[in-house]
């Protein structure tokens, strides 16, 4: 077994560093947009034990950074972060890979708790310039976060 230095994982979420480049709007837009796309492969997401939902109505994923996205590191040498671990013949006769101590996201989701209701101000409605509308509302609900849509049918004479 050989044993390499690896920078791995999924950064800290920072919207903060985004600020006055994009608009609140346009970011939960490419949000929405890549979720599915980052959910549906198995390369970026596994299923895991939840932790805080139960029931048949509980779905919990884990989000681990990918082979895909982590780098070799050289002691002494600065990083190239745009050579994967998959660039050399590294991996060839490896049977598994392990990577210890990655950060990465467990994410639950569960139907909306009953008393929760979204104030007006959690709601904008995307779309409707096009004939078509989603009423998207997210808010904080203690500890989680609290979504929901609707599609709307916008008729233009």
């Amino acid at each position: 077994m050989e044993t390499v230095p690896v920078l791995a994982g999924i950064a800290p979420l920072n919207v903060t560093l985004l600020e006055g480049y994009f608009q609140t709007s346009v970011l939960a837009i490419f949000f929405s947009t890549y979720t599915n796309a980052i959910l549906g492969s198995s390369n970026f997401v596994t299923g895991i034990d939840p932790i805080l939902c139960s029931g048949s109505n509980c779905t919990s994923i884990f989000l681990p950074g990918g082979i895909f996205n982590t780098r070799r590191l050289h002691p002494g040498v600065q990083p190239n972060l745009n050579i994967t671990l998959l660039s050399d013949d590294l991996l060839d006769k490896a049977p598994a890979i392990l990577i210890t101590n990655a950060p990465g996201y467990q994410i639950e989701f569960s139907p909306i708790s009953q008393n929760f209701s979204f104030l007006r101000n959690d709601c904008t409605m995307y779309g409707q310039t096009q004939g078509e509308g989603l009423y998207l509302c997210l808010a904080s609900d203690n500890s989680s976060l609290a979504a929901g849509h609707k599609v709307i049918l916008v008729l233009v004479y």
